[in-house]
């Protein structure tokens, strides 16, 4: 963190990038539910609003940031900029954590096509296409076989696997499963969702395995092992299965709890693409004013919860409201497919 180090931190965060592994899950089970009833034009505008609008804004505030309190040129950070506010599938982008929205776009697309040709009836094939291609990619990488091919199309699918959801198919099959399993009670869904549930078991284990083996700090302690970060996924995904189940008595009956915890979730967007380069780089300038590294860590994170609950309540449904202003309901482009 370069003015500021937190080791004795190390064993209770290390494992924070599960984090993503159980959004992945959420994200499967939310755009099956969001997509179920909706035609192609409807689901296209809903993730256009839901990504765009508070990427344009972070991606700004990042860059003003960077610009005007870490010393970033804006020539070095004018394509990154341009990559973070389209979302480009290829990076870098002003922040890293940028990483993950050209993984969700991509199953967004998958979504999209069988919307298109109107055969959601179908999302099952989905579920287990990813089911078998993320669990045979998990797999040959969990043991160590190598995947090549002298054909050039597998080749550029091999080196771009995120995109192509090898890596993270299996956690968005899961929460497809998983929401299937509510529609109906098939054998074939609760098999589907083992296989799932299988792959996305080895992915974690050698994914943080990995990251152990290369991180001394993170090594050296006893948490150290990937039994911890798997807890926690499972614990995230257990918890999903039964709240999924009992949403009417597990719902909150107090208006104000409920809006409370609609707030939570919006602003997670935004802190997410918020906290890495200007957090970090406030805990190092206030650190360099004097303060204390753990003070500047709590005055940090309360800004970065802070900027996120006015970009989630204020500015970004503003920008929203000007893109439906431009994009109304009856004129999104995938309309005329619809109606063909």
């Amino acid at each position: 963190m370069g003015a500021a180090r937190f080791e004795y931190l190390g064993p209770f965060t290390w494992f924070g990038a599960v984090g993503v592994h159980i959004f992945f899950v959420i994200s499967g089970f939310v755009i099956a539910s969001s997509a179920s009833g909706a035609t192609a034009g409807e689901f296209l505008r809903g993730r256009f609003l839901r990504l765009y609008p508070a990427a344009w804004i972070c991606a700004t505030t990042t860059l003003v940031f960077s610009i005007a309190l870490l010393g970033f040129t804006p020539a070095s950070l004018f394509e990154p900029y341009l990559r973070s506010i389209s979302l480009w599938l290829w990076g870098p982008w002003i922040d890293a954590s940028y990483w993950t929205l050209p993984i969700e776009i991509c199953f967004y697309t998958l979504i999209f096509g069988v919307l298109v040709f109107r055969r959601f009836d179908s999302i099952h094939w989905i579920a287990l296409l990813l089911t078998t291609a993320s669990g045979i990619f998990v797999t040959c990488t969990y043991l160590n076989i190598p995947l090549r091919s002298d054909v050039a199309i597998i080749n550029f699918v091999l080196r771009n696997q995120h995109l192509f959801l090898l890596q993270y198919g299996c956690f968005f099959a899961l929460g497809l499963w998983m929401w299937l399993s509510l529609q109906r009670n098939d054998p074939f869904i609760w098999i589907g969702f083992s296989l799932a549930l299988a792959t996305c078991f080895l992915e974690i284990i050698g994914n943080f395995s990995n990251t152990i083996a290369k991180t001394h700090a993170i090594s050296s302690y006893f948490s150290g092992t990937p039994a911890v970060p798997l807890s926690v996924w499972g614990i995230a995904v257990g918890a999903m299965l039964v709240t999924t189940r009992y949403v009417a008595p597990l719902t909150p009956k107090s208006k104000g709890l409920l809006l409370v915890f609609r707030k939570v979730g919006l602003m997670t967007y935004p802190l997410y693409l918020l906290h890495e380069i200007i957090g970090v780089g406030l805990i190092r300038i206030l650190v360099n004013l004097g303060l204390l590294p753990i003070v500047a860590l709590i005055l940090a994170t309360s800004a970065m919860v802070a900027a996120s609950f006015i970009v989630s309540s204020v500015l970004e449904p503003t920008v929203r409201n000007w893109v439906k202003y431009l994009w109304p309901t009856n004129s999104t482009p995938a309309a005329g497919l619809l109606s063909s």
